[in-house]
């Protein structure tokens, strides 16, 4: 089984590869050869949770669950509020393929789908994105299209995080 810690994720998944990645696994939906099992997900208490996410892509050969959650006391931890981890296994046999550090992978995934659903969505002749209700504790971009070209070479302005506070380059 691989193990891939959450210290090597920056370095081998760019948000480039997890656009391409969460875009063929749409894709797959759409087809009926993938699909999410039901979340999984309870209080733990003190604004805890903790669940767990699940499907299986019959396309890119794999079954996963991403197991984690929510922790608002992590940052007097100096730790991250959202914590997880993602196990794969092979759908033909069961057996785990993969234990993977999912902090960032998460954080790639939600800014991926936002981005294909821009993508596909906006009108051609768009130039301005507003996203209401976005979560100050999350690490998705505000802003997530280079109306240039794809995918995204973003200028980001921001004291919190390189993920926030995105603007169109000029």
């Amino acid at each position: 089984m691989l193990i891939v810690p959450e210290a090597l994720i920056a370095s081998l998944v760019t948000p480039e590869d997890a656009f391409r990645a969460v875009e063929a696994c749409f894709a797959a939906m759409a087809r009926g050869e993938a699909r999410n099992f039901p979340v999984v997900r309870e209080a733990l208490g003190e604004g805890r949770q903790y669940g767990f996410k699940s499907g299986l892509d019959r396309a890119a050969g794999v079954v996963g669950v991403k197991a984690g959650g929510y922790f608002p006391g992590n940052a007097a931890k100096a730790l991250i509020n959202h914590q997880s981890s993602v196990f794969l296994f092979d759908p033909d046999t069961g057996r785990p393929v993969a234990m993977v550090g999912g902090n960032l992978l998460t954080a790639l995934r939600t800014a991926a789908a936002a981005a294909i659903a821009i993508d596909r969505l906006a009108r051609p002749e768009a130039e301005v994105l507003g996203i209401v209700g976005s979560s100050p504790g999350t690490c998705i971009p505000r802003c997530c299209r280079n109306w240039a070209q794809w995918p995204p070479k973003l200028a980001c302005r921001s004291r919190r995080s390189p993920w926030t506070g995105c603007a169109r380059p000029r």
